[in-house]
């Protein structure tokens, strides 16, 4: 997520592009499913991967539909910061 180098938010252009701001402006909360108690919901899903391949059927479908979002999240914070 964005450091500590300010620059305006592409979104909207009277916002610094903080990790909070990026966090809120691209809504990542709601796009993973992630409480807002968490500060940093990417962080909260990396940390919520299993260390071997999963075997239950419903954690296999979790991240089959989780993982794309993640990614594309990425992406778009990739493109934001550049």
């Amino acid at each position: 997520l964005p450091g500590v180098h300010s620059k305006t938010c592409s979104r909207y252009t009277t916002y610094c592009s903080t990790k909070k701001h990026a966090i809120q402006c691209l809504h990542i909360h709601h796009r993973l499913k992630v409480a807002g108690q968490h500060d940093d919901p990417i962080s909260h899903i990396f940390n919520q991967l299993p260390k071997r391949r999963p075997t239950s059927t419903r954690k296999k479908q979790y991240l089959s539909t989780i993982w794309p979002t993640v990614c594309k999240i990425l992406a778009e914070l990739d493109a934001y910061n550049h």
